[in-house]
């Protein structure tokens, strides 16, 4: 399992800016992320003793988001949508963005499933070298007469 934790990053925009209807103008001045935490859990797993499948846990959480602009309209608009603001980024990305994870891992394994030996894999290696993404092959047990 990966966990970073507690990261902090503070940037400061030089010419960030946006004109909406192209006639609002909003600036961003700065952006503050305050302990941005994400933990990945990644394993092997198979479903039917034949195919490896890649699994995966995901978790993200931010803290706090800052944002700050040089309209003070803007800076107003912010501070008083904040915490909803902050519920709807940590739902993002602690639903949403795991989610999409997910299908992207399904949508992988899908492809190892039905990996023939100069098919998926082959492509990324390159023509020449194909490779088996099966498992190793267990003894068939025979039936007693």
């Amino acid at each position: 399992m990966l966990t970073l934790a507690g990261i902090d990053l503070n940037m400061t925009m030089v010419d960030a800016s946006a004109h909406l209807l192209h006639v609002i103008k909003a600036d961003v001045e700065a952006v503050l992320v305050t302990n941005f935490t994400l933990q990945v859990e990644l394993f092997t797993t198979t479903t039917d003793q034949v195919h490896w499948a890649l699994g995966g846990k995901t978790w993200f959480h931010l803290d706090n988001l800052n944002i700050t602009m040089k309209q003070e309209r803007w800076n107003d608009m912010l501070t008083s949508m904040h915490t909803p603001m902050m519920n709807g980024i940590n739902y993002f990305i602690s639903y949403w963005v795991p989610r999409w994870i997910s299908k992207k891992i399904e949508h992988f394994n899908s492809k190892i499933a039905n990996e023939g030996p100069m098919t998926f894999m082959s492509k990324i290696l390159g023509k020449n070298k194909p490779i088996n993404m099966t498992m190793t092959k267990y003894p068939q047990l025979r039936s007693s007469d």
